[in-house]
């Protein structure tokens, strides 16, 4: 996928091994990615705070990286994007498996939570839905409702 720079920190910075694994995710997904072993400091960066988190920066909208992949094949842009979320969450051994990532948009467009439990069928609605809107500037998904919504709507 090109036309998109796509950033990626980790909240805590990260070891050699943690940074060659995201980078092979984004390279297997088409995703040209530049790794960084240094914290990134939502608080600073004025957003909301989130403990064990990567955060993936894409320098233009979140709808652009998400329409990145939604511009690949049908069921092709899924199994790319869901296989990402899935190694993401595995590349810090410590933390099992529950990492939470979040999808921040520099330009424009709400952050996007993405936690431990968010299942595969909600990063498919990512792809094919509109994004609503999200006045706190960060959308999460809703298991009850089955759909993403800003998350100070809870």
């Amino acid at each position: 996928m090109t036309g998109i720079e796509t950033f990626v920190n980790f909240d805590v910075g990260a070891s050699p091994e943690e940074v060659e694994h995201v980078q092979g995710a984004f390279a297997d997904a088409g995703v040209a990615a530049e790794v960084s072993d240094q914290p990134y400091s939502l608080v600073a960066s004025g957003r909301v705070e989130a403990v064990d988190a990567f955060v993936v920066v894409a320098t233009t909208a979140t709808s652009g990286f998400l329409g990145a992949f939604a511009a690949k094949a049908g069921s092709d842009a899924y199994e790319l994007f869901k296989r990402l979320i899935a190694r993401l969450r595995t590349a810090r051994s410590a933390d099992g498996g529950r990492l939470e990532i979040i999808i921040r948009g520099e330009s424009e467009g709400p952050d996007i939570f993405i936690g431990p439990n968010t299942p595969d069928s909600a990063l498919g609605q990512l792809l094919t839905s509109p994004l609503p809107p999200a006045p706190s500037g960060m959308l999460e998904y809703d298991g009850a409702s089955g759909r993403w919504r800003d998350a100070d709507a809870s």
